[in-house]
């Protein structure tokens, strides 16, 4: 994979792509055309190392975003400790950036009246998403 850029005046995104051919195939679907596409270089992922900081930050977006259905939709003390009980494993690993585990994990916890399945394919896609980046 290659980094292209994808621009037409004023506006510009930033892509990766396997090929020049894939990238122009992209950019000429997009309305208000032609753009003009760009090879500016070579995706480098980063290291396990590297990745630490995106990955916890990730996570605590991931924890934000859960938090914050929580309390949208309301929960009763009992829920809430139902909650910490069923998410505790994969809050432990949010915690320190395991998605991996996470995004193996996640699949696995039922879904209930608070946590719909709604709700799980919300994260499951922002989990894939994230680390289809890489």
């Amino acid at each position: 994979m290659n980094y292209y850029r994808i621009f037409k005046q004023g506006w510009e995104v930033v892509q990766r792509h396997n090929t020049l051919e894939e990238a122009q195939s992209v950019a000429d679907s997009l309305p208000d055309g032609p753009y003009t596409v760009e090879y500016l270089e070579p995706y480098v992922a980063p290291t396990q190392v590297e990745r630490l900081p995106m990955d916890t930050a990730f996570c605590q977006n991931l924890i934000s975003e859960f938090l914050t259905d929580n309390r949208s939709v309301g929960t009763t003390q009992e829920q809430r400790n139902t909650l910490m009980t069923k998410f505790q494993t994969i809050l432990q690993f949010a915690q320190v950036g395991d998605i991996a585990t996470i995004n193996a994990t996640l699949p696995g916890i039922a879904t209930d009246e608070i946590f719909t399945q709604v709700r799980k394919d919300k994260y499951m896609s922002m989990i894939v998403d994230y680390l289809s980046q890489f």
